[in-house]
């Protein structure tokens, strides 16, 4: 495969590109699954794609195959190069510099299978034992081992392998004919050395759904302050990422534009993007750009640091590329305990998941929240269905009341709970309106 890859550089340049990328990914995974309630049988799936780029008087074309194999390649050059011809130029578009040639690994290579069938059918019994109103509708435990490699027609050669455990689980509860609201969770990890209930806060929201099943509707509309966990905050960050990244800046539309150094959130706010921390199990050591990976600080005590963008970005709009262009979100931890963030609202919402659409230009969003709980006076209380909260996108990060001293890693983050203040709540009437 090697020598294939290497093939691929030369057949664009032959095609007559005056610069060009190749990006290969070989992908083996082992995974075993529930199905509604069910273990079923392991399977191994195997994927090796190329992806070619190349770039001709400013024009820039590009291209997936699948495998490696030099007539495919060939014909995929010759597509692209077509392409090219036909695509307007833009004096952005660049393939990235020489970069000193590595090679970086992380996690084990080879799945232990044996284990993985035993955790999962543990799982089962578990939820089984524990949770008898419980259905796990589809639990997949999956290893996966992934050599990426990059070269480009500056001389750049990078590659990587990382070997990682992923595990996603949709669940329901259902009793006396009333059932909970499906919810669902999703960790990586690099050994399987615990019980799967014990990753991330899986525990916490199986037991959760079973208290679900006879949630009530909330009609009385307020405005208070919301928790939104680990596990539904990942949505908020990547909404907030957009905004800082390539798409948004070079159309000039960001909520965040020409602001970098500024202040443009609560001081208590710390975020960065890791792909290669060794805080989080799972990373990504090649951009999409052609660079080795960088973690980046986004934003440091409310003061924006940098902006997300790519070489392509950068270029378009004169700010400094980033090291990274998004994901592996790391939020540093406040100095308040879950339980003193509940007990300080007198009216509010705890939020597990959301479902909602894409912000308006001036970041104003509003969706359901669902699997989630009302506060009242300080205490978790009863679960509610078909809420839905309004808010603003940059006003919600300004609005930090607390985040939380514990954190969670799901593997690809590691994030607190946060409590957010002045969010609008409207009842069941509201939803169905919305409909």
């Amino acid at each position: 495969m090697k020598n294939n890859f290497e093939n691929s550089l030369k057949i664009l340049r032959e095609t007559g590109f005056q610069s060009y990328e190749s990006r290969l990914v070989e992908t083996t995974r082992h995974e075993v699954s529930i199905n509604n309630g069910r273990l079923d049988l392991l399977r191994t799936l195997e994927d090796v794609s190329l992806t070619l780029t190349g770039l001709l008087k400013g024009s820039r074309a590009s291209t997936t195959i699948t495998g490696c194999d030099e007539n495919a390649v060939r014909t995929a050059s010759q597509e692209i190069m077509k392409l090219s011809k036909s695509t307007p130029p833009d004096s952005a578009n660049e393939i990235a510099p020489l970069k000193e040639a590595c090679f970086q690994e992380k996690g084990q290579s080879e799945a232990d299978v044996a284990v993985m069938i035993r955790r999962l059918a543990e799982l089962k019994s578990y939820c089984t034992e524990k949770y008898p109103t419980l259905n796990l509708r589809r639990v997949t435990l999956g290893f996966n081992n992934q050599f990426r490699k990059y070269g480009n027609s500056s001389g750049t050669m990078l590659s990587e392998r990382h070997g990682i455990y992923t595990l996603d689980v949709t669940f329901v509860s259902a009793e006396g004919g009333e059932r909970s609201s499906f919810n669902y969770t999703s960790v990586q990890f690099d050994s399987l050395d615990k019980p799967l209930q014990q990753f991330g806060n899986i525990d916490t929201l199986l037991e959760q759904s079973t208290g679900q099943v006879f949630s009530e509707k909330l009609h009385a509309d307020f405005t208070g302050d919301v928790i939104i966990t680990p596990e539904c905050m990942g949505y908020f960050l990547y909404l907030l990422s957009m905004h800082l990244q390539d798409g948004y800046l070079v159309k000039g539309t960001s909520l965040y534009q020409d602001v970098l150094g500024e202040k443009v959130a609560d001081s208590k706010f710390t975020f960065r993007t890791a792909p290669v921390s060794d805080e989080l199990p799972y990373s990504s050591f090649i951009t999409e750009d052609g660079f080795p990976t960088e973690d980046t600080m986004v934003l440091e005590k409310g003061v924006l640091r940098s902006y997300l963008i790519s070489l392509y970005g950068a270029n378009k709009t004169g700010y400094r590329r980033s090291g990274n262009q998004g994901g592996f979100y790391i939020i540093e931890p406040g100095e308040t305990t879950l339980e003193e963030m509940i007990s300080s609202i007198d009216r509010g919402l705890f939020i597990t998941r959301f479902s909602g659409g894409m912000p308006g230009e001036n970041g104003d969003f509003s969706g359901v929240a669902k699997n989630s709980y009302l506060i009242e006076n300080g205490r978790m209380g009863k679960p509610v269905s078909e809420v839905m909260i309004s808010m603003n996108l940059k006003d919600m990060f300004s609005s930090i009341r607390h985040l939380s001293r514990e954190r969670t890693n799901l593997g690809n983050s590691l994030l607190p709970w946060i409590q957010f203040s002045d969010v609008s709540v409207h009842g069941w009437e509201q939803v169905e309106e919305k409909r």
